[in-house]
């Protein structure tokens, strides 16, 4: 069910009302905990999409860079999804998960992006990656890309 939530600006003395959805958030329980590195530079947004998902229950490690993400995969061990940007300082996503590839058995991987030109997105989809969020996502389809199979 959707609630409604009220949203009002005021102003120079002129009200405007306007009823906006709220997102309707899941209530079962994930079928399994997942372990999840996110390569992300932003601060807010690794805040937000951590919250989202250990909320959920599933572990969430955040990582800076394609560099570090690298990094702390080759120490930390098997991870069940990778959530990169495609835009990062010192290793992007594609750089990252062509890394990756070439030394492990990759998870499932989502790649964020503001903008993916087409010719971009092939390079992606010739490393195998299917899945793609662009940035902001709805909780619902961020949740949705990450359990889903």
């Amino acid at each position: 069910m959707t609630e409604t939530v009220p949203f009002v600006i005021d102003w120079k003395g002129r009200t405007l009302k306007i009823q906006l959805p709220e997102a309707e958030k899941p209530s079962a329980a994930p079928a399994k905990k997942l372990r999840i590195i996110y390569a992300e530079e932003s601060p807010p947004q690794q805040e937000m999409l951590s919250e989202w998902l250990s909320g959920r229950g599933h572990s969430v490690t955040c990582c800076d860079d394609g560099r570090a993400a690298l990094r702390n995969m080759a120490e930390a061990g098997t991870y069940d999804v990778l959530i990169t940007d495609d835009r990062l300082p010192r290793m992007d996503g594609l750089e990252l998960i062509a890394a990756l590839r070439d030394t492990r058995s990759l998870p499932k991987i989502i790649v964020t992006f503001a903008f993916l030109n087409p010719d971009r997105e092939a390079q992606y989809r010739r490393l195998g990656v299917r899945l793609f969020l662009p940035k902001p996502s709805p909780y619902e389809r961020v949740l949705s890309a990450v359990e889903d199979d």
